[in-house]
């Protein structure tokens, strides 16, 4: 047995179960609401995705969607836009997003690679080097941040998603999948990789040849390193093995992995073992990016049946263990949002990363000095189908008690508004976020979808 702190972890049970939450009414409500507010990142124009929304009620604002007066684009988030797109054309028909059917769906697909390389006559800004993309740009293909490893990873990913899930189609447009192996082949993906002996990724790209700011498993960067070995494999020459023999020691094929010089590290959280890239608990996005954008995730069991469900127990628990150690604060959260504090902690969890009282922030367990969580976090860990359910109820409590719940125009919802749930602070109660990042927003698209399609949806359609 686990041995868990000095108070018992309690599994939150709801009443009513959903026996088919797909027919319940706040389920369509938070899945049309959550689908429209997403569809706002896109700019129409150019069909790739903003970094940030402004949270505003004021028609005048302009950042409140993504066009002219806001086009500050997120590679990553351009990549989990791909998959959106995919998810949208199955749920076609719904009310999920304003996507009208499968060519719909291709044609924005289409029109979002496209722009990759046509954006303002240049395309997306990349280093001549290794073909890394910068983390961002705007319409005029301004170079802005850093060129990133991790990024062009998620969004090359995102490609892949897109192109393997749109060939089912008859009328499948062989753009998609042209579009999508071309960025695909034109990165030097082991560029990024240090390569055994050593334990590293690089992060950065410096655009004349040099790599830098190296990374350890385990964390996000599991993606870059299994698109390098992806692409070593199917692409490389035989005797090109860098990629592949680090990834086989760095996070494993099909079990837990071997690990290089202490890496990745095992964290244990009162009995629960998760990963990191230090000594720290890592914050709970990286396993759910890892899940969502690659199939070999599902092919090891060591991540899908020990790492992924202890994982979710640990971001529940320490919830629980806030509330436990100071009362006070979640009593003064729960009359700030103008709820009861009964055992609130069951419906507020999920350490992730986006806005907060002190700005961008990435909470972990024992590392969130403002006790922010995350709905968003919440959405994503429904990948885990045996928590599906109790998470569900948890978003439909939240959403009909308005807590942690906020408004704000929608180009693309019918009434010209959206209600979606986002970030909240127990120790700064009266704190209400301003601006959503749309990377970390997006694990809340994906943790939806997989109450229309299940989790092996992903596991189907992943590079």
């Amino acid at each position: 047995m686990k041995w868990l702190w000095c108070i018992p972890f309690i599994q939150a049970q709801f009443s009513p179960e959903l026996d088919d939450p797909t027919d319940d009414e706040v389920f369509q409500e938070i899945l049309s609401n959550a689908g429209h507010f997403w569809e706002d990142f896109r700019d129409p124009e150019t069909g790739l995705y903003c970094d940030t929304l402004k949270l505003s009620t004021d028609s005048s604002d302009s950042d409140d969607v993504c066009g002219s007066g806001n086009n500050r684009y997120s590679a990553a988030s351009t990549g989990h836009g791909l998959v959106s797109l995919a998810i949208f054309s199955e749920a076609s028909g719904t009310n999920y997003s304003s996507i009208e059917s499968p060519e719909h769906a291709m044609n924005l697909t289409v029109q979002t690679l496209e722009s990759l390389t046509t954006l303002s006559n240049t395309g997306w800004p990349r280093e001549d080097s290794y073909g890394f993309f910068s983390h961002w740009t705007d319409r005029n293909a301004k170079v802005m941040g850093e060129f990133s490893t991790i990024d062009t990873a998620i969004l090359a990913l995102g490609a892949q998603f897109a192109k393997n899930f749109f060939s089912k189609y008859y009328s499948y447009d062989n753009r998609i999948g042209a579009n999508a192996d071309m960025l695909l082949k034109s990165v030097n993906w082991k560029k990024a990789i240090q390569g055994l002996p050593d334990k590293g990724m690089y992060m950065i790209s410096n655009g004349d040849g040099s790599m830098s700011a190296v990374t350890a498993p385990y964390n996000e960067y599991y993606l870059l390193a299994y698109i390098a070995q992806k692409y070593e494999l199917e692409f490389a020459s035989k005797n090109n093995t860098k990629c592949r023999e680090y990834f086989e020691k760095a996070f494993g094929y099909f079990d837990e992995p071997e690990g290089i010089s202490g890496s990745p590290v095992h964290t244990n959280f009162k009995g629960f073992e998760m990963l990191s890239d230090t000594p720290n608990y890592m914050t709970s996005f990286p396993i759910q990016f890892s899940f969502y954008l690659a199939k070999g995730m599902w092919h090891n069991s060591y991540y899908r049946e020990k790492i992924l469900p202890d994982w979710v127990s640990a971001d529940q628990l320490w919830s629980q263990m806030t509330y436990a150690s100071l009362p006070s604060s979640w009593q003064n959260f729960a009359d700030n949002w103008g709820v009861e504090n009964d055992n609130l902690y069951q419906y507020v969890w999920g350490t992730g990363a986006g806005d907060s009282p002190s700005g961008y922030s990435v909470d972990r367990i024992n590392n969130s000095p403002d006790w922010v969580f995350s709905p968003h976090i919440m959405a994503g860990f429904m990948l885990k189908s045996a928590s599906r359910n109790d998470i569900l109820n948890q978003l439909s409590w939240l959403y009909q008690n308005e807590l942690c719940s906020y408004e704000k125009n929608s180009q693309s919802m019918v009434g010209g508004k959206v209600k979606i749930l986002w970030r909240c602070s127990v120790k700064q109660p009266s704190w209400r976020s301003t601006q959503v990042q749309s990377v970390d927003y997006g694990t809340t698209i994906y943790g939806l979808a997989t109450v229309l399609f299940g989790s092996g949806w992903y596991e189907q359609y992943a590079f």
